[in-house]
């Protein structure tokens, strides 16, 4: 008995292969995820993933037409999807065992998981061959059958590599690599199908003994339907998880530079502090062919707070490329990147005098540069002061 395909029909089951799969690379992210609990993922991707790929299958046995009515079994219909729902569970507890490894793509985890999905897998597809209650019995090709074996095993192998390789997606280039590879595994699924389907064989007087089962005919968009809203509200569900992670991410990344700004910021002036430009300085490192200086401004005598913090708006304001930082108050340095430094120091002899800071206090200055005045830039700081050779007596003065 020869059958014929509704290419319609053989169409929608290659799109709810691709859903299932893009489905399946999503969940896979999430168990891949370290520090997260996997079951309830496993769960659920299991049931969303396992119905997916049952459904490709029967809409792709519903798009076999044969000349005789056909009806397929209720229980063992149901026992195929359970088959699917197990080996999608498998598939992600796999993966979860290899996100605390070194080396994710453990071939003793691989390959080993691979080839259980891919029994799984044929026994969802035969056991739904087998519901049709044909008599006589279906036939088989062995050479196919084992070519169905052979595809399923390379598609779960290769599958489980690809969600691991695309376990989180941080830029469109990673979702178009996703659907790419959906694309892929879709045609993988699809081609596991049709090739069990090639190897089928009816009998010309064969006949369908179901009585009281699930009719064929009727259930492709009722399936399909049904299938579509599990998958995509599966998504709808991971999408808000991994945008709450990333709120979540944000939100710790914002308090962790708030703590840091205040950890190395100088509550009176506002400037960075002796923990900032000791690290700073202490880390940097002057390779062969650059420069870097540091410009003392040390007071001779005590600040206010008030004028304290008139000072660090101030150099900021008019030193905005430099880094300044308060060492002990009354004792600023700015940290001027490249050969900036000299011209740092005129500018601050130059507008120091005319500013509103000129009669707080005498102001001495010193310039102390890397490689020439030292070898590491955190002996700069001392020798700036060594060297400061320059003085701003308190007088009157305008403001800036």
């Amino acid at each position: 008995m020869q059958g014929e395909y509704d290419l319609g029909i053989v169409l929608v089951s290659y799109l709810v292969a691709v859903l299932a799969s893009f489905t399946a690379l999503e969940f896979a992210g999430k168990v891949l995820r370290p520090g997260r609990r996997i079951w309830p993922w496993v769960l659920s991707g299991s049931v969303a993933m396992g119905t997916g790929i049952w459904s490709m299958h029967f809409v792709g046995m519903e798009a076999f037409k044969l000349p005789i009515d056909i009806a397929y079994d209720i229980p063992l219909t149901i026992l195929s999807w359970v088959a699917a729902v197990a080996v999608s569970a498998l598939a992600l507890w796999a993966l979860s065992r290899l996100r605390s490894r070194s080396n994710r793509l453990d071939p003793r985890i691989v390959v080993p998981s691979g080839l259980l999905m891919a029994a799984g897998i044929c026994t969802m597809h035969y056991s739904g061959m087998y519901a049709m209650g044909m008599s006589p019995g279906i036939t088989y090709d062995p050479v196919l059958l084992v070519a169905s074996f052979l595809i399923a095993a390379s598609a779960s192998v290769v599958t489980l590599m690809i969600a691991v390789a695309l376990r989180e997606i941080t830029r469109l280039s990673h979702l178009l690599l996703r659907i790419g590879a959906a694309l892929v595994m879709g045609v993988a699924i699809a081609g596991m199908h049709y090739t069990g389907m090639a190897a089928a064989s009816f009998a010309p007087d064969a006949l369908c003994t179901i009585t009281g089962g699930l009719e064929a005919g009727w259930t492709v968009g009722p399936v399909t339907l049904v299938t579509a809203i599990i998958l995509v509200a599966a998504l709808l569900f991971s999408y808000r998880d991994t945008r709450a992670i990333r709120l979540r991410a944000e939100q710790e990344r914002l308090a962790q530079l708030e703590a840091e700004r205040r950890a190395f910021e100088d509550p009176t002036t506002g400037l960075y502090n002796r923990a900032w430009l000791t690290r700073e300085l202490a880390n940097r490192q002057v390779l062969e062919g650059e420069r870097m200086s540091v410009v003392l401004l040390e007071s001779a005598t005590a600040l206010s707070a008030s004028a304290a913090r008139a000072l660090g708006a101030w150099l900021k304001q008019t030193f905005p490329n430099a880094s300044a930082a308060v060492l002990q108050p009354g004792v600023h340095y700015l940290v001027v990147e490249g050969d900036g430094g000299p011209a740092v120091r005129q500018m601050l002899l130059a507008k120091l005098p005319n500013s509103h800071l000129a009669t707080a206090a005498q102001w001495r200055v010193g310039i102390a540069s890397c490689p020439e005045h030292a070898r590491t830039p955190f002996r700069l700081l001392s020798v700036a002061r060594s060297v400061a050779d320059a003085v701003v007596e308190p007088g009157e003065a305008a403001l800036a």
